[in-house]
């Protein structure tokens, strides 16, 4: 250090100086691993959203069973927003189902909801034929199919579009409701 009145020397303010490096480094050392780790935090939550949204649940719920779910609700919300139509029963029907060699026996009572009121009255006057129909197809399901609810869907299409068939020009069965719907077997 330079005396009163003596002007200090560059050499005498390197001296000086030169733990102000030190001191940066010990605030690098200190804040370099909180960094790090932050970004190691950040890092690990966006990798974790990727497999979540891109791997995970496409693996879990694949788009054709998303795709399935938002037509079912579209479906629903148009059956809510109807009115109920006119129905007509078909009960007790007995079938022996493909493949059971008559240890199995399907019991179904069936309503079907019809456009309007001259379709009930078609349904009514065509019902032998079309509850022939329905033991018909029925007897070409199994007992599995008939217990999958996946088919379901596919066996209600199926069943309105024969009965469809069977309907005068501008009649229609527009849905079918199951009052029963029992597999018995008989062993």
């Amino acid at each position: 250090m330079a005396e009163p009145g003596e002007r200090e020397t560059p050499a005498a303010e390197e001296e000086e100086e030169a733990p102000k490096p030190n001191k940066i480094m010990e605030l690098v050392k200190k804040i370099l691993p909180k960094i790090v780790y932050g970004a190691a935090c950040i890092i690990a939550i966006a990798l974790g959203y990727f497999l979540a949204e891109i791997v995970l649940l496409p693996m879990l719920y694949p788009a054709n069973i998303m795709a399935q779910t938002e037509q079912l609700e579209q479906e629903f919300k148009k059956k809510a927003d109807r009115e109920p139509g006119e129905k007509v029963t078909f009960a007790d029907i007995l079938v022996n189902p493909a493949g059971s060699e008559g240890e199995a026996i399907f019991l179904l009572s069936i309503d079907l909801e019809v456009k309007d009121q001259e379709s009930g009255d078609d349904v009514e006057a065509r019902r032998s034929e079309i509850q022939d129909k329905l033991i018909e197809y029925y007897n070409t399901i199994s007992v599995q199919e008939f217990k999958t609810d996946t088919l379901r869907d596919v066996i209600d299409q199926e069943i309105l579009d024969i009965i469809n068939g069977l309907l005068s020009t501008g009649m229609e069965v527009i849905e079918i409701y199951y009052m029963q719907r029992y597999v018995q077997h008989t062993f």
